[in-house]
């Protein structure tokens, strides 16, 4: 082959040595630079593997998380990733990470990025929309990450039937944390997913709906308004709220 004309997906690529393959132990990690991209080396059951650095929820640097086995664990909230796939596999956080191409070879480690990729930190794993004809329906109550991941998870085993959440919050599921820790917040960089994503993958979130009561043998729930929604299947996913107790002292010896 013409050394001046090199196949498309090989131009496309970049690929650097990174290490010796005696630099990490089973169970270690380290970051390497390919390029200007930070990646996570990951040595584990005897295997290299190369994954996104950050975390996708708030940007920890996971090379100071946890390893154990083919996972690796938040240093900050504990969302956990798996090093070969780049999986999310427990919340917090949505999205999973992109992986890259390691190469082990006469004693060193390379590593292969996509140069148009260069700056992506996550993905979004693959996932179907909703098919019309299809009359099933799942109904989740409750806008929070719990609905939210349950209505993904849905999605990305390939179940096309209808999916509807209701909330009675003004807002389809946002990142409640980030609301103590800064104010005047833009409503947009709260949300957890666009309205485009929610209307690209079919799923329908009804904002500002309260369910009052659920019949169970008609399959059915009552909203506040006095409507009836039916559905196949439920999740009940409201989460929970505080309860104070207040204790009033009688005297001066008696604990609050």
């Amino acid at each position: 082959m013409d050394q001046y004309h090199q196949p498309a997906e090989e131009e496309d690529e970049l690929t650097e040595m990174v290490c010796q393959e005696t630099d990490l132990k089973d169970g270690q990690m380290k970051e390497v630079m390919v390029g200007e991209k930070k990646v996570l080396l990951v040595c584990s059951q005897g295997q290299y593997s190369a994954i996104g650095s950050q975390c996708s929820h708030y940007n920890a640097p996971l090379v100071k998380g946890t390893l154990v086995g083919q996972r690796v664990r938040c240093p900050f909230h504990g969302a956990c990733f798996n090093v070969r796939t780049g999986d999310i596999e427990e919340y917090p956080g949505l999205d999973s990470l992109p992986t890259y191409k390691v190469k082990v070879e006469n004693g060193m480690v390379y590593v292969t990025v996509n140069k148009h990729a260069l700056k992506l930190t996550k993905r979004v794993k693959e996932m179907c929309s909703r098919i019309a004809d299809i009359k099933h329906t799942i109904l989740l109550i409750g806008g929070g990450p719990a609905a939210l991941v349950c209505a993904e998870t849905l999605r990305q085993t390939c179940y096309e039937g209808r999916i509807i959440m209701v909330t009675r919050d003004a807002l389809p599921p946002f990142d409640k944390p980030k609301l103590s820790k800064a104010l005047h917040l833009d409503r947009s960089s709260i949300l957890l997913r666009s309205a485009d994503f929610y209307q690209q993958y079919g799923i329908e979130v009804w904002t500002e709906k309260e369910v009052i009561s659920v019949n169970t043998v008609n399959k059915a729930v009552k909203m506040i308004d006095g409507t009836w929604l039916n559905y196949d299947q439920l999740l009940i996913a409201t989460g929970c709220r505080l309860k104070l107790k207040y204790h009033f002292r009688k005297s001066k010896k008696d604990f609050i």
